[in-house]
């Protein structure tokens, strides 16, 4: 029959859909007796340590990837701003106020002036 998340809780499920966890990667070795994640019998300690150094890595690779697109991003929007005239769009506005460190109401074109030059 159908399980309730809990006492005061109001959500229904049905037993597939708490057995069944498509996002949970199953072991071939257990596979047809019963299932079993790749992470079984690892500790969560172990676990915690692995997802730690996998952080660290995907750090490392999406700087640079990102420093370039920041770059990219950059003349896309001088470019912008130059063929553009105020006011400007939500877009332009937006990278503005980031690179001035301003509300984006308060800069003026005497404020955009260096960035385009």
């Amino acid at each position: 029959g159908p399980l309730r998340a809990g006492p005061k809780r109001g959500k229904v499920f049905s037993e597939e859909a708490l057995t069944a966890s498509p996002e949970v990667p199953q072991c071939p070795a257990l596979r047809g007796k019963g299932g079993g994640s790749i992470n079984m019998g690892m500790h969560r300690s172990d676990l915690r340590r692995r997802r730690r150094e996998d952080a660290k890595v995907t750090k490392l690779r999406n700087r640079g990837v990102k420093t370039d697109e920041r770059g990219r991003r950059d003349a896309r929007m001088v470019a912008l701003i130059k063929t553009s005239t105020p006011p400007y769009t939500p877009g332009i506005q937006s990278w503005l106020s980031r690179k001035l460190d301003m509300k984006a109401s308060r800069i003026t074109s005497d404020d955009i002036k260096p960035l385009i030059s």
